[in-house]
């Protein structure tokens, strides 16, 4: 069974000084954020500590008025989640957001399959063999997260 966490994310002004993530998306092969913070130093001597860390295959490229993180490799959203929680972030939605994954991923019985965010929803999707509901919810309630679509394969 497939099935969809979302929560509704409320959009930071763009006037707000700090970090402010504008995006996450992966998988388990290959996934990346964008931010745009008011400087970049930080971040990139982040980036380069946690690869020397963890040798962890990621990079950072300058885009603009933004910096986009990349991580490739197995389990490359977790691998970038690890990471995202060396930084701080103007937005309590992108905090907690990185809060659950780190502490609540992978759900009990549940398989990861892709992450979709942006400054306004998280998409979540999910692969089960059978969905424990009350399991998932339990995990879910705290961070505001609920199952939008559940389908079977």
């Amino acid at each position: 069974m497939i099935f969809e966490i979302a929560r509704k994310l409320e959009k930071v002004p763009a006037n707000v000084k700090g970090n402010s993530l504008r995006s996450i998306k992966g998988d388990n092969d290959a996934a990346g954020m964008i931010i745009v913070a008011d400087a970049y130093g930080e971040i990139k001597n982040q980036v380069e500590s946690y690869k020397m860390m963890s040798n962890v295959d990621i990079t950072f490229r300058m885009r603009g008025k933004s910096i986009d993180v990349s991580v490739m490799g197995d389990d490359a959203t977790s691998k970038l989640m690890e990471f995202a929680k060396r930084l701080k972030f103007n937005s309590e939605d992108a905090e907690d957001v990185i809060e659950f994954w780190n502490k609540s991923m992978p759900l009990a019985g549940c398989r990861f399959i892709d992450i979709d965010m942006d400054q306004t929803r998280l998409k979540l999707i999910m692969e089960t063999d059978e969905l424990d509901r009350e399991a998932v919810m339990a995990a879910l309630d705290p961070y505001n997260m609920g199952i939008v679509t559940a389908e079977p394969k």
